[in-house]
């Protein structure tokens, strides 16, 4: 039994992968080694509680100090999680998150930086300066 690969790329690169043994009339298929890696990031906020407490009891100047915002971090590993050697990349921290691929990242930019220069503006255009 002769079979014979057609002229599409696909096709191609699948009959590439496959072998006929001509004793047995098995079709055997190889694959390569495959090796998975697993890169972790936060998808939660993990400091909800904490920004909502430090606006109510001190106001949005505390909520806003950049030295406050910095000691908020806190790494995962060792102390929570144990990366395994299939874990690619730094592991994730509880942080509050600015990078541009983060879960939260697009919120944390919204409260910490839109939303201030919103309100400056809109008091400036008001001439409310104080």
């Amino acid at each position: 039994m002769k079979m014979q690969a057609t002229a599409s790329f696909h096709d191609t690169i699948a009959w590439q992968n496959l072998a006929i043994d001509p004793g047995e009339r098995w079709v055997v298929q190889r694959r390569t080694d495959r090796r998975t890696d697993h890169a972790f990031a936060t998808h939660y906020h993990p400091y909800t509680d904490e920004l909502i407490e430090k606006l109510n009891r001190e106001g949005l100047p505390a909520l806003l100090d950049a030295d406050w915002q910095a000691s908020l971090t806190v790494p995962l590993a060792p102390a929570v999680y144990q990366p395994g050697p299939y874990a690619t990349g730094d592991f994730p921290s509880h942080e509050i998150d600015v990078s541009d691929t983060g879960a939260y990242s697009i919120y944390n930019w919204e409260l910490f930086f839109h939303a201030p220069v919103l309100v400056a503006t809109h008091l400036s255009k008001n001439q409310r300066f104080e």
